[in-house]
């Protein structure tokens, strides 16, 4: 989707790393281990906020439009999110493969699996759709209000699709602004690929633009 002035877009990740130890002992060696990786190329994070949580086993490396959350809490996680990526996901990217490559230095083996979910957000307020109304039609809605004395508008559909080995889920909210979240979920059965990010970008933009498509076909 071409986003305008006005429209904001984002793009989360989600990554369980599930061979990894879960005993404290183990999790709190990954912890330190990353501690250590951090320190040691300090630089190449300098413009970062970093906040340690050491208590939780928790490290945030944050700037203006993208953060990462790494997690030895209970079990190991990474969490990022990036903001407008059509403009920042080549960049983005460039870290994203840093803090992966210290996870698979740090967990070796247990790196070799990892069940990832991603949800892209876009809130459009240029142009609105109620694609829901659309699809049922006024006549079946006004029957609807008729027989139930209420009167109800359709504000959101949701479609399923399996695509690539992956699952997705896309919905249009119409409620003011149009806001479109598409999520997918993926199991990585092996160490995760250099700039995965990319792939997995470009697979949940194939989606937004099916979206955009079948907006266009019933609007």
């Amino acid at each position: 989707m071409t986003m305008e002035n006005g429209d904001t877009e984002s793009i989360e990740i989600f990554l369980d790393f599930v061979k990894a130890p879960k005993e404290a002992k183990e999790r709190q060696k990954f912890y330190d281990k990353i501690n250590s990786l951090l320190d040691e190329n300090i630089k190449e994070f300098n413009n970062f906020k970093i906040n340690k949580k050491k208590r939780r086993k928790e490290i945030i490396l944050s700037k203006d439009d993208y953060s990462f959350f790494v997690s030895f809490y209970d079990k190991t996680t990474l969490k990022f999110r990036v903001s407008e990526p059509d403009k920042n996901f080549k960049l983005a990217n460039v870290f994203v493969n840093k803090i992966v490559n210290f996870l698979n230095i740090i967990l070796g083996e247990y790196s070799k699996e990892a069940k990832l979910r991603c949800i892209k957000m876009d809130i459009i307020k240029t142009k609105q759709h109620n694609l829901a109304q659309k699809i049922i039609g006024n006549i079946r809605i006004a029957k609807i209000n008729e027989e139930i004395k209420q009167t109800i508008k359709p504000v959101a559909c949701t479609f399923e699709i399996s695509k690539n080995d992956r699952e997705f889920y896309f919905s249009h909210f119409s409620q003011g602004a149009n806001l479109h979240v598409i999520m997918s979920s993926y199991d990585y059965n092996d160490i995760l690929p250099f700039d995965f990010f990319l792939i997995e970008y470009d697979e949940i933009n194939k989606i937004s633009k099916l979206l955009d498509e079948i907006i266009e076909l019933e609007m």
